[in-house]
């Protein structure tokens, strides 16, 4: 464990004289070495370099596939969309969302899906992806972007797979196919905004 977290030559210094990245190397060292069937930590990766959260990540990823279970709070959104199975957000101390990561995006619309389409096709194609792609919901913007007689269309869905097929046929000129995921901190801002329940 010192080994990879490279605090090996850190084991004879005091820990108040160490830094924020290297007491915290030491802490996740000293969580994982007793292998406690629950590890709690909090705020693992903070203060930490890419390669050290690459590092606690997999050595957490490791654990729980022994058979141990890791709690992890972090504010660093990208650890936990990149390697939590379950989301538990809080919200003035209520829990907002607890379920699978999956089905956060689902639930709160994870992904964006954009083309651009002739403009004398939008009316009549944005209606049939519409009825096809009914759990999609189309992004309004202030003014649509119309630019060489091509509309910029966007929808907002947990499943971007069925909206993607419903374009491809309402809109088979349709150019500029975007599907991106929305940032997890995004999502998690307007559960925030919308309160508790």
């Amino acid at each position: 464990i010192c080994e990879r977290l490279g605090v090996g030559p850190l084991l004879q210094r005091r820990a108040g004289g160490l830094s924020g990245g290297q007491q915290r190397k030491v802490a996740v060292a000293l969580g994982l070495l007793r292998a406690p069937g629950l590890l709690i930590m909090d705020e693992a990766t903070t203060n930490l370099d890419e390669s050290s959260r690459a590092t606690t990540w997999a050595m957490i990823r490791e654990y729980v596939d022994r058979g141990g279970a890791a709690l992890v709070t972090s504010h660093i959104l990208a650890d936990i969309e990149s390697h939590a199975d379950r989301l538990v957000a809080l919200n003035a101390g209520e829990v907002v969302l607890e379920r699978p990561l999956g089905e956060v995006r689902m639930r709160l619309g994870g992904s964006s899906v954009s083309a651009r389409m002739p403009a004398d096709v939008a009316r009549l194609a944005i209606a049939k992806i519409s009825a096809a792609a009914p759990d999609a919901v189309r992004i309004q913007t202030p003014r649509e972007c119309l630019e060489r007689g091509l509309l910029r269309v966007q929808w907002r869905t947990g499943n971007p797979l069925p909206l993607v097929a419903a374009l491809a046929q309402a809109a088979p000129r349709a150019i500029d196919l975007l599907v991106r995921p929305i940032p997890l901190g995004e999502l998690l801002d307007e559960l925030a905004k919308a309160g508790p329940g």
